[in-house]
């Protein structure tokens, strides 16, 4: 895939937005002009009530291009030879996606996140996740920066859920608080004896969490390091750890060697 910045705007024929950005958009060009052949993607369960929020594929107007710098940065201008309905079919089946082992919500239609996302891909799975998208553009700081899938004559709809967001993707959308969100939801469904005893745990994971970073662990051992740190500040067996994380011997090597300082 060839990514370049274009000093004008580059040639597309959709535009994908949020619900949020949608209503931005109305004080500025009536709903009825920008809206005109658009159609929401949410609309089967799980999503089916939510559809008041659901983020929209619509049909590229020139009125759009009027818009403010600020709003255009908020949505994702899309070219393709395929259907509208063809491309339809290919958002929806992206709304959920494989997480370490969960199945999530993909918010691909908010450039905060997409951008940052396909900027660390590889090329192949760039051309794998725009699918029938031939160029996908986004307005940032102030230009355009497009991106070319070459492989899209060759797309094929895949039955969802069948998007996989490794760990890599998301390093660029790394939050602390999420982190120690998630590793909390972990650790009451697969330790909870663990955390029984403890006021505040994702309280004292995030504090674990933001120590490991400042100490040069990359995201799998940051995670390890303030298990490690958990559990031995509430003197919790490591054995019985071992066995409800299932870890493997290079994940317990790094607890040990932890719990051992």
């Amino acid at each position: 895939m060839n990514t370049r910045q274009e000093h004008t705007e580059p040639e597309f024929n959709f535009w994908l937005m949020s619900h949020s950005t949608l209503l931005q958009v109305e004080p500025y060009i009536p709903r009825e002009v920008f809206m005109e052949g658009g159609t929401m993607l949410f609309f089967d369960e799980p999503f089916a009530q939510l559809s008041e929020y659901s983020p929209w594929l619509i049909p590229w107007h020139s009125e759009l291009s009027t818009l403010p710098e600020a709003i255009l940065s908020l949505g994702i201008g899309i070219h393709s030879s395929y259907r509208f309905d063809e491309l339809l079919d290919h958002f929806r089946s992206l709304l959920i996606a494989a997480y370490q082992g969960e199945l999530m919500t993909f918010r691909f239609y908010d450039p905060q996140v997409l951008l940052p996302m396909l900027k660390g891909m590889s090329a192949q799975r760039q051309s794998q996740l725009l699918g029938p998208v031939a160029t996908l553009s986004f307005f940032h700081e102030a230009q355009w920066l497009a991106f070319k899938n070459s492989e899209s004559q060759s797309w094929q709809l895949k039955p969802r859920p069948w998007w996989r967001i490794e760990p890599s993707d998301t390093e660029s959308l790394y939050s602390v608080d999420h982190h120690a969100y998630s590793l909390t939801r972990r650790l009451w469904q697969c330790s909870p004896e663990l955390l029984v005893n403890v006021d505040d745990a994702q309280s004292e994971l995030k504090n674990y969490l933001t120590s490991a970073i400042n100490q040069g662990f990359d995201n799998d051992q940051r995670e390890l390091w303030a298990i490690g740190q958990l559990a031995m500040q509430y003197d919790y067996s490591i054995d019985a750890l071992a066995n409800e994380l299932h870890l493997n011997e290079q994940e317990l090597r790094i607890i040990n060697h932890d719990m051992e300082r």
